[in-house]
């Protein structure tokens, strides 16, 4: 299978000591095992220092701290000395890549651009409409090599995505957006119950509705699944409003929040103060009504969420190769999608405006958020299992 790369993969530039949001400061970066070797091995007092700056996280990576907020090849202009010098060999592979997010699942290829990156938000928000995989125009320089990942799965993904985005781009309006959410969700849960069943003909023929629990399939589902599955999908709501409050209140360290995602910090200390004393009975609601005055005014706002939500899912759904759990990139796309729409709410309610910039803004925070933080998805997943599904 060719490689394959989002439609905008090609357009991203650095604008460099002129972003706002620059990232050698106040980020941690993944060194790649080869550039660790050569930080291992540099003499004098730059190795030292070098050497002095890397930690190893609980995930097990090595990662470059950054000192009094920046990295230690950040000058005063803003620059990297390291790029000014021409030695982007003694880069990390994700400094020379990032905000382009390369994997290989088991030999299929993709590349897509992390909107954790403010300038790259910006970008996302001038597309128009679904974006596409299109064929790379070259090799491509691949971040996370994922060997263990079942490439011919891969390619099914791929393909059962395509019917997951055709039913969330043909929803003419927010409503319709969520009861589509609600129809692929069911889809890809029918189709990891066939999966985890050993049932793999005929996947991408699961229905986007409760029949196929009515269908007898050659390893039929049993009769328990079934009846826990139909009680589930009624009145199925995905991630509820107080799910997300959760998650801001009791998983992020307000210390942590504060170093290391300040704009996010701030964001969520409002959240508490506009919202800590609503109901949890009248969550969903209460918040779908902002959204829908918000709406009001920003008629472009909706599409826009739906882009970012559709993109999300692109970036995520290949991840299931690893392991074979459909339903997890599928919620995790939901999860970004509602903190958006939460920060989105809680800035609204503070500054009483919304356009373009200040969403490229929420989105790259809601990113860097949950997607730059390895211990959200299992928690996410563990909260998903014990209490909703």
């Amino acid at each position: 299978m060719e490689p394959l790369v989002i439609s905008f993969f090609y357009d991203f530039n650095c604008i460099a000591d002129k972003c706002s949001d620059n990232c050698c400061r106040s980020w941690n970066l993944t060194v790649d095992d080869e550039t660790l070797k050569k930080y291992m091995e540099e003499p004098g007092r730059e190795g030292k220092a070098l050497r002095k700056s890397i930690k190893r996280t609980s995930s097990g990576e090595y990662c470059m701290r950054a000192p009094f907020g920046k990295c230690v090849y950040q000058e005063k202009d803003g620059l990297c000395r390291l790029q000014k010098e021409n030695r982007t060999e003694h880069l990390p592979k994700v400094c020379r890549l990032f905000p382009r997010y390369t994997v290989s699942y088991g030999g299929v290829e993709t590349g897509v651009i992390d909107l954790a990156c403010r300038p790259a938000a910006e970008l996302f928000l001038k597309q128009e409409g679904r974006l596409k995989f299109i064929p790379a125009r070259e090799k491509l320089d691949i971040y996370w090599d994922i060997p263990e990942a079942d490439g011919k799965f891969a390619g099914h993904l791929l393909r059962d995505l395509e019917l997951v985005l055709d039913r969330i781009w043909a929803a003419e309006d927010y409503r319709a957006f969520r009861n589509a959410q609600k129809d692929c969700f069911i889809h890809i849960y029918g189709e990891h119950l066939k999966l985890v069943r050993n049932d793999l003909e005929g996947l991408l023929e699961v229905p986007f509705d409760k029949s196929f629990l009515e269908r007898k399939y050659p390893d039929e589902i049993p009769w328990m699944i079934k009846e826990r599955c139909k009680e589930a999908f009624d009145g199925l709501q995905l991630l509820p409003v107080s799910f997300v409050n959760d998650m801001l209140y009791g998983w992020f360290p307000e210390l942590y929040l504060f170093f290391s995602h300040r704009g996010a910090f701030k964001l969520i200390l409002d959240y508490k103060r506009y919202f800590g004393k609503v109901f949890e009975s009248k969550a969903d609601e209460f918040f779908s009504e902002r959204l829908e005055k918000i709406f009001e005014k920003n008629s472009w706002l909706p599409g826009k969420l739906r882009s970012y939500f559709s993109y999300k899912l692109q970036m995520l759904y290949p991840g299931a190769s690893v392991d074979y759990y459909m339903p997890e990139p599928f919620i995790m796309a939901l999860l970004f999608l509602a903190v958006l729409e939460v920060f989105v709410i809680t800035f609204y309610e503070k500054e009483k405006r919304m356009d373009r910039e200040i969403l490229s803004g929420l989105i790259a925070k809601t990113d860097r958020l949950l997607g730059h933080n390895t211990t959200v998805r299992g928690k996410v997943m563990d909260k998903v299992r014990r209490e909703l599904f």
